[in-house]
């Protein structure tokens, strides 16, 4: 279950990283100089990001909330 979850986070993480530099090329004067087949392919891009980051994000933290709640089950069960 830990490399799961250090495989989500490192997912996650790399996903994030990808929506900033792609949220950067789209910005500003970068998009004005880009041609238009450039420029359309960079904003579904950054919008895709933004999804697969958000849904990494959800699924990160659903499965830190169960691991937490596995954790304290296996501490009653102990005592």
């Amino acid at each position: 279950m830990k490399k799961t979850r250090l495989v989500l986070m490192l997912l996650t993480l790399a996903a994030g990283i990808y929506m900033i530099y792609v949220n950067i090329s789209v910005s500003g004067y970068h998009l004005l100089t880009m041609d238009s087949a450039a420029g359309y392919r960079a904003a579904v891009s950054y919008r895709w990001s933004v999804v697969v980051f958000l849904l990494l994000l959800a699924v990160d933290f659903i499965v830190a909330l169960t691991a937490k709640k596995r954790r304290k089950k296996k501490r009653k069960t102990f005592q």
